[in-house]
């Protein structure tokens, strides 16, 4: 059985607080990463960080036995809900966390009650050049395949963590972050992990929302 871990806080005595938010993203040490976010929102909702399959401390099988897709990590997300009997919640996603959660709201929007987005697409013409390489790879994978995990380096893991940052505040970043994230980006077979989602970045979005109009109608939805 593979299992996917998950981060929470319970407000009150065991008892879950009423309004529930889950956070699903992209970095191997998800959980860690948002430590910060849930004692600042544990008065007012139960917070479940989830780490998916491959990421964080959940399993992470190698190719050859699971098959990394975006459809098969927002299937285990669900399992996660449902063994937690979470009906309705909110989504805060970004990066990876975006075709998850995006298609969580396609598929069960009776069950969301707010989707917070940060840095992310609900539709195929909001990436950016930067994404290139990974769509290049989903096409032709031996051609790209160097190219990407070039991308999977100490240095190109530091770049989001400081980029854009003033000079002057970049003391106040966390290295413990970066080297955390390459740390189990580093473990064997790791990158057979990312690079396997990577060939599957060019179905990111979900169908239902690949187009504007379908995006929005879930939108006016909440």
């Amino acid at each position: 059985m593979i299992s996917l871990k998950a981060a929470s806080n319970i407000k009150g005595l065991g008892k879950p607080a009423p309004r529930r938010a889950l956070t699903p993203s992209r970095l191997p040490h998800v959980i860690p990463h948002v430590r910060k976010l849930i004692p600042e929102l544990a008065d007012r909702c139960h917070v479940i960080a989830s780490g998916h399959i491959g990421y964080g401390f959940s399993d992470g099988p190698p190719v050859n036995e699971y098959e990394y897709s975006f459809e098969n990590l927002t299937a285990a997300t669900l399992v996660l809900l449902d063994k937690l009997g979470i009906r309705s919640f909110a989504v805060y996603i970004h990066d990876y966390g975006a075709p998850i959660g995006l298609r969580t709201a396609s598929r069960h929007p009776g069950r969301i009650t707010a989707l917070l987005v940060q840095s992310d697409n609900a539709y195929m013409e909001g990436f950016a050049p930067l994404w290139d390489i990974r769509f290049a790879h989903a096409e032709d994978r031996a051609a790209a395949a160097r190219k990407k995990r070039a991308h999977l380096t100490p240095e190109k893991t530091h770049w989001p963590y400081t980029h854009g940052v003033p000079a002057d505040r970049l003391d106040r970043v966390d290295p413990s972050t970066w080297t955390r994230d390459q740390t189990l980006t580093d473990r064997p077979g790791n990158k057979e992990v990312q690079l396997q989602l990577f060939r599957t970045t060019s179905s990111t979005c979900p169908p239902t929302l690949n187009s504007r109009s379908n995006s929005a109608s879930i939108s006016r939805r909440h």
